[in-house]
């Protein structure tokens, strides 16, 4: 009950076009919908047009900080707000099997896509772009990656409470789906747990660089290839951090670990690269 009442209101609110800022002035969301639109990227990951290589800045090249917060995955959005900057923050979510492509954007859902659908502009702007991404990924056997990036996503709510954030942010939105453990094979041979690990982790770094997206948050071991076996997971996580390409193109990794042991072991990792620029932060 308590979940329908916040996405009617989030409904309401997106039929209106406007959110109250600080409980005065009326910001029109029909702008950002519109920039979220026009700059989005719906592809195969080998077919996005790159915005690599972009200077970060000169302090910060070369350096990628990593950062270990613990919370769950469903809380992904909660933890933007202890963040200092939430509005370069790109929320990366891997998907495995093209099948789920779709069926991932649920208001009803316990996830970050669901929490997302129910507080933001995602619903408005995943209704304009859907039958793209429906195209791209439907009858899609191909051993592609495919990319859906949407940036200045405006959260406006509260999830937990349904009641309107004083301070609006905004977040982008980076969905990397691969395909079946099948189909990464191209002989059609089902293929292993570690070298779907690493192609799934290879190519969320992969989309985040090509889409430009400098600051990115994500859960190590969101999906239940990456679970199987998180010793494994955590090194090359930490490994493909430490590349010289991500070290030049990202600027700051957030790993979500909703586990306490997960989160021992991937803070514990021996393969990091860089170990001082591991930090760890409790934060929920």
């Amino acid at each position: 009950m308590k979940k329908l009442k916040k996405i009617d209101k989030s409904i309401k609110i997106l039929l209106s076009g406007k959110i109250k800022v600080d409980g005065k002035s009326k910001l029109s969301l029909e702008p950002f919908i519109h920039d979220s639109v026009e700059n989005a990227v719906v592809s195969r990951l080998d077919a996005i047009i790159s915005k690599e290589d972009v200077v970060i800045d000169s302090s910060c090249a070369c350096r990628t900080d990593v950062t270990t917060n613990m919370t769950t995955v469903w809380r992904l959005t909660e933890l933007l707000s202890l963040i200092d900057d939430p509005n370069n923050q790109t929320i990366v979510m891997p998907v495995v099997n093209k099948k789920n492509a779709i069926s991932v954007f649920d208001m009803y859902e316990t996830s970050v896509l669901g929490s997302l659908l129910r507080t933001s502009t995602l619903t408005s702007i995943y209704k304009k772009i859907k039958a793209s991404w429906v195209s791209l990924n439907e009858n899609d056997k191909t051993n592609f990656t495919n990319v859906m990036y949407i940036p200045n996503i405006v959260v406006f709510l509260n999830d937990s409470t349904g009641k309107i954030l004083k301070n609006p942010y905004q977040v982008n939105l980076l969905l990397v789906v691969t395909p079946s453990l099948k189909l990464m094979n191209e002989t059609g041979e089902k293929v292993s747990a570690d070298y779907a690990s690493k192609r799934i982790i290879c190519d969320v770094f992969d989309s985040a660089i090509k889409c430009g997206a400098k600051n990115i948050v994500l859960s190590p071991f969101s999906h239940k290839v990456l679970s199987d076996d998180p010793y494994n997971t955590s090194k090359l996580w930490h490994e493909v951090c430490g590349a010289q390409r991500t070290r030049e193109n990202i600027k700051n990794v957030s790993f979500a670990v909703n586990d306490d042991n997960l989160y021992v072991v991937f803070l514990k990792s021996d393969s990091a690269k860089n170990p001082e620029d591991i930090n760890a932060k409790l934060t929920m």
